[in-house]
């Protein structure tokens, strides 16, 4: 679970240490590969990659905790949940299993957020929209390390996610400028009507785990932009 900041310095964008021993092959499949430079298929793909003198270490595995009031927070439960590295079934990361005290403790933040977002000009959600896309450019590899490995998504599928979630930052940029009101026809000349868009409130998104860079940033800027919090 993680909610928006109340302030663009506080802004904080997930990064990961990835070490990836794929190959990426002319056909865009990645197969894994051995220090030897060939497939586990046995399969030469060229000269011997990653060999090094010295004592072999594995990586350290990743910890992801809850990200809850602009701070990492451990789940109250204690508990983490194995998350496998589907092309092999290697332990990728242990991430921490929230509670509904964890979910109310973030809604609870995330409804501070919303006061305060609420009230924001315009021009400083485009801002955070403008900072955020280049945030997300500056880490791409990054990303796409973490979909490949972590989500066991193809290279092209990873790449459009990125891309998809830079474009949709800045189209929501442009949004907070082009909230308006609407007067309405009143049969009575002693009445004036007009609508006000005002936002909602906390919003709850879930995102699924086959596309979760793209649901996270398709669920949640939008509603940030019109002025609202999310909890995801």
């Amino acid at each position: 679970s993680w909610v928006m900041p109340l302030a663009p310095s506080d802004w904080v964008i997930m990064e990961y240490a990835c070490t990836d021993n794929n190959k990426d092959l002319d056909d865009g499949l990645l197969r894994p590969g051995t220090l030897d430079g060939s497939l586990r298929d046995g399969t030469a793909i060229g000269p011997p990659v990653n060999t090094f003198s010295g004592e072999w270490s594995m990586p350290q595995v990743k910890q992801s905790d809850l990200w809850i009031g602009g701070e990492w927070v451990a789940p109250s439960s204690g508990r983490y949940f194995d998350d496998l590295n589907p092309l092999d079934d290697s332990l990728y990361s242990r991430v921490a299993e929230a509670t509904v005290e964890d979910m109310n403790a973030a809604i609870r933040v995330a409804r501070t957020a919303f006061e305060a977002n609420r009230h924001r000009l315009a021009r400083e959600r485009e801002v955070w929209m403008m900072r955020a896309a280049e945030l997300v450019e500056r880490d791409r590899q990054e990303y796409l390390d973490i979909l490949v490995d972590e989500v066991g998504s193809p290279v092209f599928k990873a790449q459009f996610e990125v891309d998809y979630c830079v474009s949709a930052l800045r189209a929501a940029a442009g949004v907070p400028r082009h909230i308006r009101g609407e007067v309405i026809p009143s049969d009575n000349p002693e009445v004036y009507s007009m609508a006000i868009r005002q936002p909602v409130g906390v919003v709850a998104a879930i995102s699924p785990f086959n596309v979760p860079l793209l649901k996270v940033t398709k669920q949640g800027v939008m509603p940030i932009a019109c002025g609202n919090a999310v909890v995801q």
